[in-house]
């Protein structure tokens, strides 16, 4: 089994440098992961991303700078995969 199969993790700034990285390295090690960028849904650089991450990874559009933001991205978190386990604050 690896070593994050099973969970749930959500990273913020998820598109480029750092975020992107970690959300790769989730991704081989078994989690499923929500990125998280300032970026719509439907750019060509997010849809290229997730295209390439593969089913395992999912994406919100998030400015983590505004509160209301944070709880429809964790409301949709948990209506996708029931659960939460790992948090990556990684934007701004």
């Amino acid at each position: 089994m690896s070593r994050l199969g099973g969970r749930v993790a959500f990273v913020t700034g998820a598109l480029r440098g750092i975020g992107l990285a970690i959300a790769e390295r989730y991704l081989a090690e078994g989690a499923k992961v929500v990125l998280a960028d300032l970026k719509p849904a439907a750019d060509a650089e997010v849809t290229g991303t997730l295209q390439r991450l593969g089913a395992a990874a999912s994406y919100v559009q998030l400015d983590v700078a505004q509160e209301a933001g944070w709880a429809a991205a964790a409301a949709g978190v948990r209506a996708a995969h029931g659960r939460l386990d790992i948090l990556v604050n990684n934007a701004g």
